[in-house]
Formats: C-alpha cells, structure tokens, sequence
C-alpha cells in the first residue's frame, strides 16, 4: 500500500539516507525528505508517526490469572535456583587425567602448558 501511495517520496527519503555524508545513515542531513514522506503517508494514508519512545514504553496487561507466587515454580514444573559453585581448576598433577591436555584435542594442541610442569 505504501509503494502504490508514496513511493516517490520514501524512495527520496531512503536514498537520501543511504547516501548521507558522515557514512552512519544519519536522519541530520534528510530532515526535509522525512518531513515530506510523512506528510505524504498523513495524507494518503492517515498514518500518523507516533511520539518518540512510543514503542519502548512499559505497557501493562490486564488479566484474569493470579500473580505467581513462588518465581521457581511455574505449573507442574518446578524450577530449580542457578548453582553458583564453580569447580576449581584442574592441577598440574591432575594431568593424567585429562589426556586431552597431552595429545591435544580436536582441533590441535590448544593450551598444552596448562597440565605441563615446563614449557617445552
């Protein structure tokens, strides 16, 4: 619907974009080719460009379910807190048991001097 309306303005309007002067498709330099599409899609259209900010505004929704109570239970599905221990590194004398670290892994050696006592 748009294409059959206003083409010719949005077609200056974006190409006056790409070809901006800083390079970023800043709308600085393209004020005037704006203000003519939207007065085209105004008109033609009654398509009017809401306000800044319109669509990142908290909206809320009205509805018949209760707030949940517990943020870990949904349903019949119970969700567990995350686990915030970290394992400890693996030791030099540990080697043995990560081969990996020896022969290197799949995609060649990738940190050998991790297990390794010294450096080659």
């Amino acid at each position: 619907m748009l294409r059959d309306t206003c083409n010719d303005t949005f077609t200056t309007f974006w190409t006056c974009l790409d070809n901006s002067q800083d390079g970023e498709m800043s709308f600085n330099h393209c004020k005037a080719e704006q203000k003519a599409f939207e007065l085209c899609a105004k008109n033609k259209m009654n398509l009017e460009r809401p306000e800044p900010g319109y669509f990142s505004m908290v909206r809320m929704h009205d509805s018949k379910r209760p707030v949940p109570s517990d943020p870990f239970r949904i349903g019949s599905l119970e969700r567990h807190p995350p686990k915030l221990e970290v394992p400890d590194p693996p030791l030099i004398s540990q080697a043995n048991e990560y081969p990996e670290a020896k022969i290197g892994m799949k995609f060649g050696h990738r940190k050998p001097w991790m297990f390794e006592g010294k450096l080659w």
